[in-house]
């Protein structure tokens, strides 16, 4: 859940003494500074490997000792590194990955949402479909309109992605609030359950 790309998560300042680390696109290919990649890491303080798991090992370190944390996240200009969130949860429509927070940044700037998660529900055609979970600002009017807004706005927003669809969420949800978890963060899980079941095919 994002409300801006310039407040979400945290900044790191500063690494570990003798940790060194670098953003990297899906090839394992460093991406420019302020660009969405995941974080790689090494050092001694880093994770070495799996206690008799070699399989699980080579998943998560690469060759040259690169542990793959699985955080989303982008190198500032500074350096430092702001998280944004968690590569498990992409959600795939056809052949393509999608980042949540891709999507959640741009719905995010309507001035009638104050929070928004978006999450995968299943699909026939397609695996899965966004569907964007919406708690509103305080306004007048019913929030079947008000997202009826908000989706014709989102759709303005998006090209075509790399399948020839849109990013645009094809559904759209209301909360009151959003489930927690037991430390008190919104819960994705949860709010997928939820989505999933009201637009099950």
């Amino acid at each position: 859940m994002v409300e801006d790309i310039d407040h979400v998560g945290f900044n790191c300042l500063e690494m570990a003494p003798n940790t060194e680390a670098k953003v990297v696109d899906s090839d394992g290919r460093i991406v420019k500074k302020n660009t969405v990649g995941e974080l790689l890491v090494r050092g001694l303080q880093a994770f070495d490997r799996y206690l008799n798991n070699e399989e699980s090992t080579m998943a998560a370190v690469t060759p040259q000792h690169w542990l793959k944390t699985g955080d989303l996240v982008t190198m500032n200009d500074d350096s430092s590194i702001r998280f944004v969130g968690r590569m498990s949860d992409a959600i795939r429509r056809a052949a393509v990955l999608i980042y949540p927070v891709e999507v959640e940044v741009v719905i995010s700037k309507h001035p009638e949402v104050d929070q928004v998660v978006v999450v995968g529900v299943p699909d026939e055609r397609f695996t899965q479909e966004l569907c964007a979970c919406v708690i509103l600002t305080y306004s007048p009017g019913s929030s079947k309109e008000r997202l009826g807004t908000i989706k014709a706005w989102t759709s303005d927003q998006f090209p075509p992605g790399p399948d020839g669809l849109f990013l645009a969420p094809k559904y759209f949800l209301s909360f009151q609030d959003f489930p927690k978890t037991y430390n008190g963060k919104t819960s994705r899980r949860d709010i997928s359950k939820i989505a999933a079941e009201k637009f099950r095919y």
